[in-house]
């Protein structure tokens, strides 16, 4: 079976976000190193890691919400229905939002989706109100600059107003055409996530023992970790079982809150995320990691990162995409076109750092500690920090806070 990879996730109608909003995996830039990279075809590849960096209240999991729930709605055939996705919290309402979602068949097809949702009157629940699909073959001749470019004379491949109507309007209007008519022919990247747990810990593993060797890089005072489960009146039941080395003491903890108590908070939200990294390797799936950071050492994120810049280990084409606020990570990411910045002013914007014109000898993360960047070509400037003027009131308020009772 063919498989279809995500290329280019576009948004507008969205009230938080600025109109074309763009995000992509396609490496726009030129590819000189295999690593880090998947080739698609000829010159064309994808990245296998994507940054997304910006201040505290840009829109970051905001929009990796919106993919993540578009992604899911359009190829997961578990999530097919829209309040089944995580688009019910970032979609507007008495906002019409539109989409383009882009993806790449190994069939050497790059096919378009243009979706709308809106709120219906009477249920007051979102619905796919229009949605077109539209294919073209690439070929070794296809440049970069035109991937997404598509004949406007041509009809689509489907269109959901035209199936409605053969099907005298019973097309469901809270599923996508894609998911019923794609998931057939193409195998697609199964979507990972990691937001719902950015900030709670919790070891979500299917695998009955925790790797020897996974816990011997995150506490060697392990001995093992297992995760079981028995059956009871209400279904099965899972418990845990944790022995330290030089212990005869075996614990365990139907709670996985009282087991949290002997356990780090980095070395539980590892275990996590490691099992989800594996999953995405050998799948050749999507992983989305909102603060990408908490909780962790720096290093072990590095690693973790690494590991889908590894060629040798990341053969199927997994993608890694996180948001961060270390800006340290940046200079670890060797493709400037694999970071994203978020900048809002009255909406969100989003650019990519290889767009920004800074010198290649610069450090990423001297740049971005600057505070701000200047927009190529525009009087835009992207704030990475807040401003100096705002850190000088917050440090008066905090001396008067402290000193006002002298």
């Amino acid at each position: 079976m063919e498989k279809l990879y995500f290329l280019n996730f576009v948004i507008n109608g969205h009230p938080l976000f600025e109109k074309d909003t763009s995000f992509s995996t396609f490496a726009k830039s030129k590819v000189l190193l295999d690593e880090g990279v998947t080739n698609l075809f000829n010159n064309l590849y994808f990245n296998n890691v994507i940054a997304l960096v910006g201040k505290n209240a840009t829109g970051k999991t905001t929009l990796l919400k919106l993919i993540i729930g578009t992604l899911n709605l359009l190829t997961n055939p578990d999530t097919q229905i829209i309040k089944s996705t995580c688009l019910t919290e970032v979609l507007r309402k008495n906002f019409p939002v539109n989409m383009e979602i882009y993806f790449y068949g190994t069939d050497k097809k790059i096919i378009k989706d243009e979706i709308s949702f809106d709120i219906n009157s009477e249920t007051n629940e979102w619905v796919i109100s229009s949605e077109k699909i539209y294919e073209k073959k690439v070929s070794k001749s296809t440049r970069k600059k035109y991937i997404y470019d598509f004949d406007k004379e041509k009809s689509p491949a489907f269109d959901r107003k035209q199936i409605g109507d053969q099907l005298g309007n019973k097309f469901p209007r809270n599923i996508s055409v894609f998911n019923v008519f794609y998931n057939n022919k193409y195998k697609t990247q199964h979507v990972y996530e990691k937001l719902f747990t950015t900030n709670i810990n919790a070891v979500l593993i299917k695998e009955e023992t925790v790797s020897p060797e996974l816990l011997n890089y995150l506490d060697p005072s392990i001995e093992y970790l297992k995760v079981c489960s028995q059956e009871t009146e209400s279904g099965n039941t899972a418990y845990y079982k944790l022995k330290f080395k030089n212990s005869s003491h075996e614990i365990t903890e139907f709670n996985f809150a009282t087991l949290m108590k002997y356990l780090s908070s980095g070395t539980q939200k590892a275990i996590t995320l490691y099992d989800m990294v594996v999953s995405a390797l050998k799948n050749g799936g999507i992983l989305f990691v909102d603060e990408i950071e908490n909780h962790f050492n720096t290093e072990i994120v590095r690693d973790f990162i690494n590991f889908f810049k590894d060629p040798s280990i990341n053969v199927y084409g997994a993608v890694l995409i996180f948001s961060t606020h270390y800006s340290e990570m940046l200079d670890d990411i060797e493709r400037n076109d694999s970071i994203y910045v978020t900048n809002r002013a009255d909406k969100v914007e989003l650019f990519r750092y290889s767009d920004l014109n800074i010198r290649s000898d610069f450090s990423k993360t001297e740049v971005y500690k600057a505070s701000s960047i200047k927009v190529p070509n525009s009087s835009k400037i992207v704030k990475t920090s807040p401003s100096y003027d705002a850190y000088i009131g917050l440090k008066r308020t905090t001396r008067s806070l402290v000193r006002g009772r002298e």
